[in-house]
């Protein structure tokens, strides 16, 4: 239990949560390269229908 009192721990939860987001924002670059041709109305839903099949992907790779 000492250990997740540490500053090495902590330092190291909070480079992967960076990494997380730095990855997390490229693929909301892809996603908005991919829709910006469409539509209004179909850029809407382009941009959550990615989004919702990212995460999905996400949380089957993880499994």
């Amino acid at each position: 239990m000492e250990e997740f009192l540490t500053a090495h721990f902590w330092i190291a939860v909070g480079q992967i949560i960076m990494i997380d987001i730095l990855l997390g924002g490229d693929n909301a670059v892809v996603i908005a390269l991919a829709c910006r041709q469409l539509p209004a109305h179909q850029r809407t839903k382009g941009i959550l229908w990615g989004t919702a099949c990212h995460h999905e992907v996400r949380i089957l790779r993880t499994n």
